[in-house]
């Protein structure tokens, strides 16, 4: 301060108003700069709320939420601009809170106070009114001195609302999916786990726990993993193997579940996010079942060994697997070589070799046809291979297990030349069956028709066309129903039908019948069963026959009448002459015995000769006398156990005279000793041999032989009796059905036929042979005696 201005203040002001003087400028400058500062500082805060306001204008503006406020002292609401044009009004517009209810009648105020004012926020999702959307109302409030200012947020989450209910019904059907492939693992009869990259147990099935005997929840929870349980780390790590390699793993090998031994497999593979899927499966059934393949092809393979048709097996390798001797024997192989198991190709190169397969121009496209097989071959195939020897064999190829072949081989090359001569032989038959008269149609095992001539079709109207295809029995015996007067067996066709029927297929016996038709015909029929299990029918027509017979019929009822009378005439005569011809021979007997004394030689010689026509009289009535009784059924036999060979002997001893005479020897031969026939009348049976060997003897040549054979068989006994060179005379060529004509007074035909009668009625039969002279026949059957 210059010095005149310091003397100047020095003079107007004392000393003491100095020191108050600048203690009050000091103390000026001090509020100043304090005043400048804070106006300093209040411009700068100014600054920073118009630039917190200028932000939180633009912030809000900028805002897709809609927002409102107001204090609780003014109650002046202030929105954001899109709030203000919901509520239809401009930003200078005085509105209440109330209006916030106006827009969303469902907000709460009461709620919304209480809220607040504890300091929380307030949640509440309204609609619009007049709206679909959703908004999503939150807010809060504050209290600034004295005063509350209020905060609301409303959103639109119309649309996030729809996301979430599609979100909530994906996540629906996902847990859906869920638990349906849980169920359906759970009822998956196969363990099956499920493990992360750790080893680390997610997830088990309910046969997974059942192994185990606990729930999955357990085994879940007790990370019990099912191999290394029954395992005990005995065998390699499944799962590290998987996880080491990337590739699915398994692992065969016997454990114990449920204190019983199984064989079983475990499998695990990795997923795509290098989770681990395992599945555990029992192959104690397969195991089982190979063991019994393994004997059933043991035991096939010894069968094979003895059968006589040459087989040969190729195992999935194409090698050969088993061959029989047959085969060897048949392609003339090695055997040694073979049990080097060569392939299929090896093998079909060698026959190929020794020229013996067939011959084509194309040989490696038949060997690639062969190989084919190993591959496509789903059922067995049959071939007919040509050999370049001249063999026809049939060759069956045959899938084996497991991609293997089984090739059998047959030589048919004798039943083809069979099957051509049967087939001949079946065309000549059919030839002949066509020119047979009778009808004939045979019927097969399964009662349908199989054969049938022309002759059976113009029989019964029958077309080509109805018996193609062949049709069954039903129907054949449907068809001629119209033409067979059925009601003259059976009033119904049902039962008719079920007695044709049962007669046809009853197999037992041979059947022989006759059928009447409506049109005045008569079919004779028999019934042969064949022995391939076929039925022979043929039908004869005998219409004409049926009418004669009928009128034969009728007119033997008038002969039979007449029978009668002649049978009780000739009786009559045989009881009137019969004594007095024996009186008759009695007297020449006498005479013979010279009772009433010598004879000289030429009335001896008249009087045998007498002597002999009065017993040829004697034996002709008494033949014709039996002839009649036993034609007229009035004979009955005194039946008796008769011993043949002495029978047959006694008659020899009476006629050896007579043989002795013309120098005949007679023999009598048989098979064995006593030889009887059961219920015999040994009087008829005397009269029957006693004619027949004098007959012989008498057409004898001088020193001829006289044979007498007696067979007995179990069930027939057989006598003959012939002569070497002599011809016995007869009516016609059928000797054994005519008679015989009269000899030197010796036996005539009422004799023969007096022969037939009575071994008929012992059950038996006489036959002729004039082949090598003269041979008579009977034969009894025991069955009938």
């Amino acid at each position: 301060m210059p010095y005149f201005i310091e003397k100047i203040y020095d003079l107007l002001l004392p000393h003491e108003f100095q020191l108050l003087l600048w203690s009050f400028i000091i103390c000026c400058f001090v509020c100043f700069f304090i005043v400048v500062y804070r106006l300093r500082q209040l411009q700068t805060i100014s600054n920073d709320l118009r630039r917190h306001n200028l932000q939180l204008k633009i912030l809000m503006r900028n805002q897709s939420d809609l927002w409102a406020l107001w204090w609780q002292s003014e109650q002046v609401l202030i929105c954001s601009p899109e709030l203000y044009k919901k509520f239809g009004t401009s930003h200078s517009a005085q509105m209440s809170p109330k209006y916030i209810k106006y827009l969303f009648e469902q907000f709460d105020y009461k709620a919304f106070f209480k809220i607040a004012h504890n300091g929380d926020v307030y949640q509440q999702e309204c609609k619009a009114s007049g709206e679909e959307s959703i908004f999503y109302i939150f807010g809060s409030a504050k209290k600034i001195k004295d005063d509350w200012c209020y905060t609301l947020w409303f959103r639109n989450i119309s649309h996030q609302k729809s996301k979430i209910e599609l979100h909530n019904d994906i996540i629906n059907e996902l847990r859906t999916e869920r638990d349906i492939m849980k169920d359906i693992l759970d009822n998956v009869p196969l363990p099956i786990w499920y493990k992360n990259p750790q080893k680390k147990l997610l997830f088990c099935n309910k046969a997974y726990a059942n192994t185990l005997e606990i729930s999955p929840e357990q085994a879940v929870v007790d990370q019990i993993l099912l191999k290394s349980w029954q395992q005990g780390g005995r065998t390699p790590d499944l799962t590290e193997l998987v996880l080491k390699t990337k590739q699915p793993q398994t692992q065969k090998s016997h454990i114990v579940i449920k204190n019983e031994r199984h064989y079983v497999e475990f499998s695990e593979t990795i997923t795509q996010k290098g989770f681990i899927l395992g599945y555990l499966n029992d192959l104690s059934e397969q195991e089982t079942l190979q063991q019994e393949i393994n004997h059933l092809a043991k035991s096939t393979h010894e069968i094979l060994e003895v059968i006589s048709i040459p087989v040969i097996i190729y195992n999935t390798n194409k090698q050969v697997e088993f061959f029989n001797n047959p085969f060897i024997k048949m392609f003339e192989m090695d055997p040694a070589w073979l049990e080097t198991k060569p392939t299929f190709t090896e093998v079909l190169e060698e026959l190929r070799t020794k020229r013996k397969i067939p011959d084509t121009e194309d040989f490696q496209t038949y060997k690639n046809r062969r190989l084919a097989c190993f591959n496509n071959l789903l059922a067995p195939i049959e071939d007919i291979a040509y050999y370049p020897d001249g063999r026809t064999v049939r060759m069956v190829t045959a899938p084996y297990h497991n991609g293997g072949l089984m090739i059998t081989l047959n030589d048919i090359t004798d039943w083809l030349t069979l099957e051509r001569r049967y087939n001949t032989l079946l065309a000549v038959h059919r030839q002949v069956a066509d020119n047979l008269f009778e009808g004939l149609v045979v019927f097969g095992s399964d009662h349908k028709l199989q054969l049938y001539n022309s002759a059976f079709c113009r029989m019964w109207d029958y077309n080509e066309e109805d018996l193609s295809p062949p049709p069954h029995l039903e129907a054949i015996i449907d068809k001629i129903r119209t033409r067979i007067d059925y009601q003259h067996y059976d009033p119904s066709w049902d039962n008719f039908k079920k007695r044709i029927r049962a007669k046809i297929i009853d197999r037992s016996t041979n059947k022989e019948g006759r059928i009447k038709l409506y049109n005045d015909l008569v079919y004779d029929y028999s019934y042969t069963p064949l022995p391939d299990g076929s039925n022979l029918l043929t039908f004869l027509d005998v219409s004409d026959r049926y009418r004669i017979e009928k009128n034969l019929l009728e007119r033997s009822e008038a002969l039979e009448l007449a029978h009668g009378i002649k049978s009780d005439f000739i009786s009559m005569i045989y009881q009137g002459i019969k004594y007095p011809l024996r009186r008759i021979l009695l007297s020449f007997t006498d005479m013979f015995e010279k009772k009433y004394g010598d004879l000289n030689s030429n009335y001896k010689d008249r009087l045998k000769n007498s002597w002999e026509e009065v017993d040829h009289i004697l034996r002709f009535i008494e033949n014709a006398n039996d002839l009649a009784s036993i034609e007229s059924g009035n004979t009955v036999l005194d039946k008796e156990n008769i011993n043949i060979i002495q029978l047959i002997d006694d008659i020899k001893t009476t006629l050896m005279e007579r043989a002795l005479e013309k120098n005949i020897h007679i023999s009598l031969n048989y098979n064995q000793e006593d030889i009887f026939l059961l219920q015999g009348d040994i009087r008829r049976l005397k009269q029957v041999f006693f004619n027949l060997l004098r007959n012989a003897i008498a057409f004898a040549v001088n020193s001829e032989f006289v044979s007498i054979q007696i067979n007995d068989f179990p069930e027939e006994l057989h006598i003959e009796i012939s002569n070497a060179t002599a011809m016995i005379p007869y009516e016609d060529s059928y000797g054994a059905s005519k008679k015989l004509k009269k000899g030197e007074n010796i036996i005539t035909g009422l004799g023969f036929s007096l022969i037939k009668k009575i071994v008929t009625l012992h059950g038996g039969k006489v036959t002729l042979n004039h082949q090598k002279g003269t041979v008579v026949h009977c034969t009894f059957f025991k069955k009938h005696s």
